[in-house]
């Protein structure tokens, strides 16, 4: 007896004591880390609110970018608008969302909310990666804009090259000619001269589509069918007349591709904005995780 009072009693008075020790360390690390958590989450909201605000904003600029793209994709249809550049928001940059530490985001949204982390984690990702197609997007329509700039301009110029080149060449033919039955010289005159000014006098001598299709094919045709085909003048007056067509077929190609391709940017830009909107809501309404 004396044997268990001495021996086992402290023994197990020992163990239970340690075990009661044990405990309160473990509720003491628990509630320090506890506290460490409500701090940080305290500490990080404002990062959080300004990451939402900013995301808030990106959705809302999107909506009027995607919009920028649908009128632009409208007017394309007028071969009078010549400027097929895509106007970029500024909003959409994201210089602000760079300064942000998106460590810092993810302990945010992911490690401090509740919920299975592989959906939590997938949300954050998906915000990510609509951000990343965003500035693609920014970059990918400047380097467009540009490139549809120079394309267009090179195109007009030999357009308004054969243009020129035609008034010049029936003027120097008209001085040269003293044949009043000159076949050539009066088909010239009635496209060059009469058609031309009519087109001009109807304010469409800037529509492409009117000028080819009612001045330059014609004339194509006409001069083709001409019962004179051993005048070498046909030759010269041909060159300028295939310059033109070659450029307004080139710029009629140039205008359905951009037309295509910006809206594609313009339905990809609408799946970005769903994807980030839903992504967002999904990682805020969660709760915060303070245990």
């Amino acid at each position: 007896m004396n044997i268990i009072y001495n021996g086992i009693v402290p023994l197990f008075s020992a163990f239970i004591g340690g075990f009661i020790s044990l405990w309160i360390f473990k509720k003491g690390v628990e509630k320090q880390k506890q506290k460490e958590r409500e701090r940080r989450i305290l500490n990080n909201y404002e990062t959080e609110e300004y990451f939402k605000i900013n995301i808030d904003s990106i959705i809302i600029f999107l909506d009027y970018q995607i919009d920028i793209i649908l009128n632009l994709s409208q007017k394309m249809k007028d071969m009078k608008v010549r400027n097929l550049s895509v106007q970029i928001l500024a909003e959409l940059k994201l210089t602000e969302l760079r300064e942000l530490n998106f460590k810092t985001l993810y302990q945010i949204f992911v490690i401090d909310r509740e919920g299975v982390n592989k959906n939590k984690s997938n949300d954050f990702i998906n915000i990510k990666n609509c951000l990343h197609n965003i500035d693609d997007f920014v970059t990918t329509q400047q380097n467009d804009n540009i490139e549809i700039s120079r394309s267009l301009n090179k195109e007009s110029e030999n357009w308004n090259d054969g243009l020129k080149n035609l008034s010049q060449l029936y003027n120097k033919f008209h001085n040269e000619s003293s044949d009043q039955k000159d076949e050539l010289l009066h088909l010239l005159h009635s496209y060059i001269v009469i058609k031309q000014h009519k087109i001009k006098a109807s304010g469409e001598a800037q529509d492409l589509e009117v000028v080819y299709h009612e001045l330059i094919l014609p004339l194509i045709q006409d001069i083709i069918k001409s019962r004179n085909k051993q005048d070498i003048r046909i030759h010269v007056i041909l060159d300028n007349l295939i310059l033109c067509r070659k450029a307004y077929e080139m710029i009629s190609e140039l205008r359905y591709q951009r037309r295509r391709s910006v809206l594609l940017s313009g339905r990809n830009l609408s799946g970005i904005k769903s994807l980030l909107s839903e992504s967002l809501d999904s990682l805020t309404k969660r709760k915060k995780r303070i245990e």
